[in-house]
């Protein structure tokens, strides 16, 4: 699921307009709306997503990625009650087709808008649906499975164990190039250190986290952990 295998920098929107013929196939159009999104074009990214939508259900409900692409639009925007319904149902289709490579990965990050949302049962069952599923070579979803489990069991009083599984997670995206999970880990990882009571060490955290979405050109994400750091200080 992970989208680094595009390097994103200003001109990659239009680099892909270049490219695309005059009536492009919708999931081109749904990748380029998350472009739009992380640069902070959210508005632009919003009306070409949903007509993009619109257009691959027409054209094969099947091959549907849609809602994962709005989750991921509304959680660049901050509305994380919109990117918790559109990826619960992308999750819950997922699990009717048996779709379980996919399922595990999208089940924890489900599980991490949970978290943000104060939801903290359900997050815990989306990051054991990643643990059960996940293949022990899928980077991602190890990852993303521990900085839900770690954010969860913060929020429960169980720190050290906590900030232990936040580590791991951030150490297995630090095996890759995937700036926005990098990103993630590390954000994650500052909200168990903030609930561990160490807050210096969190905003720290968040100066790397923000130094990652700026290098990917996530001008969204870096936006809200800007703003995280600022409330912190």
């Amino acid at each position: 699921m992970a989208d680094e295998r595009y390097k994103l920098c200003p001109h990659s929107v239009q680099a892909l307009d270049a490219v695309l013929p005059t009536q492009p196939h919708p999931l081109p159009l749904l990748f380029r709306s998350h472009l739009l999104a992380m640069l902070g074009r959210l508005d632009e990214a919003w009306s070409s997503a949903h007509e993009a939508a619109e257009h691959q259900r027409e054209l094969d409900p099947s091959q549907d990625l849609s809602d994962y692409t709005l989750a991921e639009i509304a959680a660049l925007a901050g509305d994380w009650e919109s990117a918790a319904q559109y990826l619960g149902g992308f999750c819950e289709i997922l699990a009717e087709h048996g779709q379980q490579r996919m399922l595990s990965t999208c089940a924890p990050t489900l599980g991490r808008f949970l978290c943000i949302l104060g939801r903290w049962d359900e997050a815990e069952a989306q990051a054991q649906v990643g643990r059960e599923l996940g293949d022990e070579h899928d980077v991602s979803t190890q990852a993303m499975w521990r900085q839900v489990q770690a954010r969860v069991g913060a929020h429960r009083g169980r720190h050290a164990e906590a900030v232990d599984l936040a580590g791991d997670a951030l150490a297995l995206m630090e095996r890759t190039d995937a700036l926005n999970f990098q990103g993630a880990a590390l954000s994650d990882l500052a909200e168990v250190l903030i609930e561990a009571g160490r807050p210096e060490e969190a905003a720290a955290v968040l100066a790397d986290a923000l130094e990652r979405y700026e290098r990917k050109r996530n001008f969204a994400a870096a936006a809200q952990v800007r703003s995280r750091i600022e409330t912190l200080s």
